[in-house]
């Protein structure tokens, strides 16, 4: 047992934009404006804006079937998709809605034989999802498919040539692809180059052309290449007909699509940051040759999501804008990269891996160095060890737990302390009474008096403080020790009746914190702990790969060793069962597997509304200056006029070195470091952290 005002100009081409002003504003809008005979678009003030409730939507897709026209609007994170009527200029009204459960990284419409079918891709677990759309604004026949091959294409699309349609995945941090028929057939197909961050398709004629385009100068990237390929009989490029080179003048784009306006192949280039001087390029394509557009003029910010769409001789675009806030761009990812590969060229650290996201999407993920001195590469596949970020997954399980109603935050449990009922754990700990009156939120926020100087060993402490109020200032009198040293209590706090003591960071709060989770789950050791933990939560956001499990004779921190010294795997131990594996230390896994926790946390996919909340606004600091706010670390800012507060909790043993940010708007960033034996610690935060969007920094 487990305790539309629409506005309709006279030429016969229009944009239609989705946006959302900021995530507090329940209210996205569309826009409609015209696109012109030589495909330009018109000044903002000839647009007009249509309120549409809710806002926060991923992907904007159209079909038309029945002589009907529809849009298809989806929340990848919450699996939310609803159809609306659509017809010259005007978003008409809401059709249907759905619900379809899971995070999905891409949506795309096509209509092979005249079928609009809506496709869907999760790249985490290799899932595709198929629907008829029916001619009545419904969801027709489903049928879903996985495929290993299909597991990590995080750039992913469908196209037809001829009478056959394909899907079609890039790996980008790899260039592996996959192709496959939309009987499941797979297709030979050659790998591309890493670093591709997007891909569209068109025809023209009978010919179907792929665009591939890098955004940012990132190591080894070719920041600003472009290639266009046709495609030929068996679905895979056969003849390159246009390319650039690396080129500052195209790099730092973040959207590179095809429309059709007035008979004509467009290929556009938008830029959704503010940092982009001028944010829309246009070039028309007839199948050979890219000829600049004169007269264009930029769009607003933000957009995150485009779609061409037509209803009979009139073209359209939607765009939409995800979280309402501005992009990150390849160039000011440029400068967060460079900001730490600084550091490394400097010798400070052996090698890192750093993976940043925006709105649940890994815009960029790498890998530099050396797991091990001259002997491991580091790659972005390799687990990196947590150390005290541990902490972040032992208080969202204990979170977890009182999310499900199985155990009050506030409610002293005594017999969470008795540590017989888990076998081989805790031996040598001795309950005492004073203990008693802790409950689980005392322990996530370090307010026990346990300190780690004292050892979780010995288990009892004596002297006298006066009660501290929670939220107020702390009261040490009668405290025995310096505030440095070892802050001892046993007052109670008369509002309510439980021991309350100064707060004071301690591995040993977490430790207990994991003991609270065992006898809660009956479980034993830390394979069955981990096991259990993995049924709570971390495999339904995607994190089966983390793990805290140490074989004997393996590193628990990936670091270099010098030398001199013993080998690199000289953190040896046997499989280990102390709570400090798995409680306040101990977890390990790589970049994109741990921005998927962030991504957890900010959809709310672990917690709900009320605990989410909670977790992401505590900010407490005990007598010493360190953080006792459930897990993290504290808040850092951002330098820019518009600010994002993040959220971020640091982790160092055995020279390693990792930091977890979670942005209050749309970002998430992870790092990683192996320290260079005897080099000084690096900066983290100040240097890669802040200068997120000035890239004059």
């Amino acid at each position: 047992m487990h305790r539309c005002l629409t506005y309709i100009p006279s030429v016969a081409a229009f944009l239609l934009l989705v946006g959302q002003v900021s995530p507090a504003q329940a209210d996205s809008s569309l826009r409609v404006a015209a696109i012109t005979a030589s495909g330009t678009f018109p000044p903002a003030g000839a647009t007009t804006t249509w309120p549409a409730d809710p806002a926060g939507w991923s992907f904007a897709r159209s079909y038309t079937s029945g002589g009907n026209t529809y849009l298809v609007l989806l929340r990848q994170h919450t699996g939310d998709l609803e159809i609306y009527n659509l017809s010259i200029g005007t978003l008409g009204s809401l059709v249907n809605t759905y619900n379809l459960r899971s995070w999905w990284t891409s949506a795309e419409v096509i209509s092979p034989s005249g079928v609009p079918t809506l496709v869907l891709h999760d790249a985490d677990t290799g899932s595709i999802r198929t629907y008829v759309l029916n001619s009545n604004g419904t969801l027709g026949t489903r049928n879903d498919a996985s495929n290993a091959s299909w597991v990590g294409k995080n750039l992913f699309s469908t196209y037809v040539r001829g009478s056959t349609w394909y899907f079609y995945g890039i790996n980008t941090r790899t260039g592996a692809t996959a192709l496959y028929t939309s009987a499941l057939t797979p297709v030979t197909t050659s790998a591309v180059t890493a670093g591709w961050t997007s891909m569209d398709f068109t025809t023209i004629g009978a010919d179907t052309y792929r665009v591939l385009y890098k955004g940012g100068d990132f190591p080894g990237n070719e920041g600003g290449r472009m290639r266009i390929d046709r495609i030929d009989a068996n679905g895979e490029s056969d003849l390159l007909v246009a390319s650039e080179s690396a080129s500052e003048a195209r790099e730092g784009w973040t959207s590179v699509k095809f429309y059709k306006a007035n008979g004509n192949t467009y290929l556009m280039f938008y830029g959704g940051s503010t940092s982009t001087p001028t944010n829309l390029r246009l070039e028309q394509f007839n199948g050979s040759t890219l000829t600049n557009v004169a007269g264009v003029l930029p769009l607003a910010s933000g957009w995150t999501d485009f779609e061409p769409y037509a209803i009979g001789s009139n073209a359209y675009m939607v765009m939409l804008n995800e979280e309402g806030i501005e992009r990150i761009n390849g160039s000011e990812i440029d400068t967060i990269v460079e900001s730490v590969q600084s550091q490394l060229d400097a010798n400070l650290f052996a090698g890192y891996q750093f993976a940043i996201a925006q709105s649940g999407r890994v815009l960029y993920e790498h890998a530099q160095g050396w797991q091990q001195v001259n002997t491991v590469p580091m790659t972005v596949d390799a687990p990196m060890g947590f150390a005290s970020l541990t902490k972040m997954f032992t208080a969202m399980s204990v979170l977890k737990l009182a999310d499900m109603g199985e155990l009050d935050l506030d409610t002293p449990q005594p017999n969470y302390m008795d540590y017989d009922s888990v076998p081989g754990l805790y031996d040598t700990f001795t309950v005492d009474p004073q203990w008693a009156g802790n409950t689980p939120r005392d322990y996530l926020l370090h307010t026990t008096g346990i300190d780690n100087l004292a050892g979780i060993g010995t288990g009892t402490y004596t002297g006298n403080c006066s009660a501290p109020n929670e939220f107020g200032p702390l009261d040490l009198t009668g405290c025995l020790g310096p505030v440095v040293g070892t802050p001892i209590c046993t007052a109670i706090n008369p509002a309510t009746g439980n021991l309350r003591c100064p707060r004071r960071y301690s591995n040993e709060n977490y430790d207990i914190s994991r003991g609270i989770i065992e006898y809660w789950s009956m479980t034993e050791g830390t394979a069955d702990f981990v096991d259990y933990l993995r049924s709570l939560w971390l495999d339904r956001v995607g994190m089966n790969e983390a793990d805290c499990m140490v074989p004997p004779g393996s590193q628990l921190f990936l670091h270099p060793c010098s030398t001199s010294a013993s080998p690199c795997t000289s953190y040896n131990a046997n499989p280990q069962t102390n709570s400090n594996n798995c409680g306040s230390g101990g977890f390990k896994a790589n970049a994109r597997v741990t921005l998927r926790f962030a991504r957890a946390i900010r959809y709310e996919h672990i917690l709900g509304p009320e605990l989410t909340a909670e977790l992401m606004s505590n900010d407490y600091v005990d007598s010493a200056g360190l953080s006792t706010w459930i897990g993290w670390d504290g808040t850092r800012d951002d330098d820019t006029a518009l600010p994002e507060r993040f959220f971020c909790k640091k982790g160092g043993a055995n020279g390693a070195i990792t930091e977890l940010c979670v942005g209050s708007k749309s970002v998430d960033l992870f790092i990683a470091l192996n320290q260079v034996d005897g080099a000084p610690l690096p900066t983290i935060s100040g240097t890669w952290l802040v200068n997120r969007y000035d890239t004059g920094n």
